[in-house]
């Protein structure tokens, strides 16, 4: 049987099973791609040297066309994200740009196992087909049998990505744990970096953080302070105008005081590099005095309180914790009673509980609006509607005491609200009996409360603009000293001898500086006297006697003549030896009177933190506003007016007024409302900051300072009726009468509707 011819037609395209097609083929378009993960000057060179070996080797190759070279610089390979030219480069050949990408490595082109595999399959998978040679491996994508050696390798290359990501993060906690830190100063507003890598105060950008914080603690808003640096033309340290997050940021910065907190944030996937806040799942460190800080500590313990915490709660065991974002509810949860009780073992004595909040709600008389039952068409028969609202009072702990058939905690529940109706919201009067056995202390509104707090406020502003030292405020400051004197057995030569520590101290610091300028001149001119070459170098301008200055005092020491970087010899009992031996002295002077001068100051210091409280304090009555939102004047109860028209100066109703108002013989005009007394805006800032305490007697509330005065408030039994009158003033300038108690607080009224019983027994049936 004749052998029949077969003839051979050769493949036109690539294809996935041929395998080193790269070296074979000819008019193959290749490009190449070039990738280094830092931008330090050893990854720069290989950076450099890629890009010139692959356009050299592509260009002069038989049969390749240069389609191109693509290069990320001081980009990581474990992720797609950020890598420009890598996206554009795989765009490109999935547009059918190009035949072939060559490579040095797997670890060049990916780290990601997931992201190598995915983009060789997706270019395998074109029409013709896209390989990728990577020529440290000598793999070649288009062989269907390096698929297998090419997920292996790349396996590889992403465990030593994290390997690296594993080293480096613990140089870092090594660095964090002996009180490094990592900072970028060129984006923190107040700092530059020093030549030896010091924090060295901006003194321009410095005078923009004090002001922030002299003006918040001072009771300024951060809203109000970002206008107030945007008018005067102050820009944030990146170049921008500011606004109330930029400055809550400056005010939460604890590097501003001296700290350093290090671990704010991690990366928890090296894959993703994506940074969370730290929430606990790995240490924090925190440095005190770590540098020099632009804010004093006390404004630093300050502004913290008033941006993060609220008092203490009375019977707390730990102090209230910082970092809390925002106080949230009312500010009064370290008020106690101080009614004296009349049963019991204790009688005669006051009481000495906490008070607790509670929400009550209230009807709306009068009130309507589009959900009526009128403005829906809905059956008055068959419903019932209110409108109620929301108040909050303060109870007295022991007076609640523990109810029988206490309300069930979850709410919606078939017990609670057979409970609830049982009880109709109300004490049986059993129970209204021992309560009041229990303590004859009485519910105070919270709003009661903070306007008696401002009206307190407002008359200790106007007394000190007035007198001054004579003040009320400030005589009874004087007294406080007087008294932390005593206990402390402080006297005036202990104030007198911190005083002079304190000059003697700066005196000897200028000595110092002196003598090291002589000790370091004296070793500049031995230096020149040995050093030829240094001799030379200054003739011909290559280096100043300054730079040679600060190269002999960079190798000084506090203990010893130094070593300089020059490296001459000193005769013993030179001048150098003289002035060093000199200058030892004086550091052991300085030491030995701050040591003596830090005893002294923790004697003194509970007086100092109550002048520094006390200063902070008078700063927030003189910035209290003396205009509302709408640019009125204030109306203050019992200082400019002695109550509203409808109720007196203690709350009292007027006869007569509420009837000849709605009866239209009593109108309410413009100027009318404009002299009416002010609902004060409640400086929670300020209450927080400056009040440890407050004891309930009845009307008066009893606030103790941290500066050592306690101060009263009168008022404080006052209900919302007693505010009918009053004029409101919103943030936004608009302002509204309080014509009915709903009004006290800008709570929504909400609306309720019931079906009426005759209509519940008709559904039942």
């Amino acid at each position: 049987m004749t052998q029949k011819k077969v003839e051979v037609i050769p493949a036109t395209k690539r294809s996935v099973h041929n395998g080193g097609q790269l070296k074979v083929q000819s008019n193959v378009r290749v490009a190449a791609y070039c990738r280094v993960s830092t931008g330090d000057e050893s990854q720069q060179t290989s950076y450099t040297t890629q890009k010139a070996f692959y356009t050299n080797l592509i260009t002069n190759k038989p049969g390749w066309r240069f389609a191109g070279i693509y290069a990320d610089e001081a980009k990581s390979g474990t992720s797609r994200e950020h890598r420009e030219d890598f996206n554009r480069m795989m765009a490109d050949a999935l547009d059918g740009k190009l035949d072939y990408i060559v490579t040095k490595s797997i670890s060049r082109f990916a780290r990601n196992t997931v992201d190598t595999l995915n983009c060789v399959r997706q270019l395998r998978q074109q029409n013709p087909p896209v390989g990728v040679y990577f020529e440290k491996e000598n793999i070649d994508t288009l062989d269907a049998t390096g698929e297998l050696i090419l997920t292996i390798l790349s396996a590889l290359a992403q465990d030593e990505s994290r390997s690296i990501s594993d080293n480096i993060r613990w140089s870092i906690q090594k660095n964090f744990q002996a009180g490094k830190p990592k900072v970028d100063l060129n984006r923190m507003l107040g700092y530059d970096k020093g030549a030896n890598g010091e924090w060295v105060i901006n003194p321009e950008q410095a005078k923009t953080v004090r002001y922030i914080f002299e003006r918040y603690v001072c009771g300024q808003t951060a809203n109000r302070i970002a206008k107030e640096l945007n008018e005067l033309g102050r820009k944030t340290v990146n170049k921008k105008n500011w606004s109330a997050s930029s400055v809550l940021t400056v005010l939460r910065n604890e590097k501003y005081v001296g700290d350093i907190e290090m671990q704010k944030t991690i990366t928890k996937d090296f894959l993703t590099h994506r940074s969370t806040i730290n929430k606990g799942e790995a240490p924090r460190y925190y440095v005190e005095n770590h540098h020099v800080g632009i804010i004093d500590r006390s404004t630093w313990d300050k502004a913290q309180t008033m941006l993060y915490e609220k008092p203490s709660k009375v019977g707390d065991s730990v102090p209230a914790q910082k970092k809390k974002r925002g106080y949230t509810g009312s500010p009064f949860g370290n008020l106690v009673c101080g009614a004296v009780l009349e049963h019991g073992e204790r009688a005669g004595k006051e009481c000495g509980e906490g008070f607790f909040r509670v929400t009550y709600t209230g009807v709306a008389t009068g009130y309507t609006d589009d959900r009526s039952l009128a403005a829906t068409g809905g059956d008055t028969d068959i419903y019932l509607e209110k409108y109620a609202y929301a108040y909050p009072v303060w109870r007295c702990k022991q007076k609640m005491g523990k109810r029988e058939g206490e309300k069930p905690r979850q709410n919606g529940t078939p017990d609670q609200k057979l409970y609830c109706r049982e009880k109709h919201g109300r004490l049986s009067d059993a129970e209204r009996k021992a309560a009041n056995e229990r303590c004859p202390s009485e519910s105070i509104h919270e709003c009661a409360l903070e306007q008696s707090f401002m009206e307190m406020l407002y008359r200790l502003k106007r007394d000190y603009e007035k007198n001054h030292e004579a003040s009320e405020i400030s005589t009874l400051f004087q007294k406080a000293c007087e008294q932390m004197y005593q206990q402390m057995k402080g006297n005036s030569v202990s104030v007198e001898r911190l005083e002079t520590l304190d000059a003697q101290i700066k005196e000897l610091g200028e000595k110092l500086q002196e003598t090291i300028g002589r000790q370091v001149t004296a070793m500049r001119d031995a230096v020149l006297e040995q050093n030829l070459e240094l001799n030379e170098s200054l003739a011909e301008g290559n280096i100043t006697l300054d730079e040679i200055d600060s190269d002999i005092r960079n190798g000084l020491t506090g203990n010893d003549i130094g070593t300089s970087f020059y490296h001459a010899d000193y005769e013993e009992g030179s001048e150098i030896e003289a002035y060093a031996s000199l200058a030892k002295d004086i550091r052991q002077r300085i030491e030995s009177f701050r040591k003596e001068k830090e005893t002294l100051s923790q004697e003194q210091g509970a007086l100092t933190v109550m002048k520094k409280n006390f200063d902070l304090f008078i700063a927030c009555l003189k910035e209290l506003p003396e205009q509302n939102a709408a640019g009125m004047p204030l109306k203050v109860n019992g200082l400019d007016v002695q109550g509203s028209l409808f109720r007196d100066v203690d709350g009292k109703p007027v006869d007569g007024a509420i009837a000849s108002l709605n009866r239209g013989r009593l109108k309410m005009t413009p100027e009318r409302i404009a002299e009416a007394p002010d609902l004060l805006h409640f400086e929670k800032g300020i209450y927080c900051a400056f009040m440890k305490k407050g004891t309930v007697k009845g009307d008066i509330v009893l606030y103790e300072t941290n500066f050592g005065v306690t101060l009263p408030t009168c008022g404080n039994q006052r209900t919302l009726t007693s505010f009918l009158g009053f004029k409101k003033c919103s943030l936004d300038g608009l302002v509204t009468l309080v014509d009915a108690p709903y009004r006290v607080y800008d709570n929504t009224v909400q609306y309720r509707r019931y079906l009426r019983s005759k209509a519940k027994r008709e559904q039942a049936v």
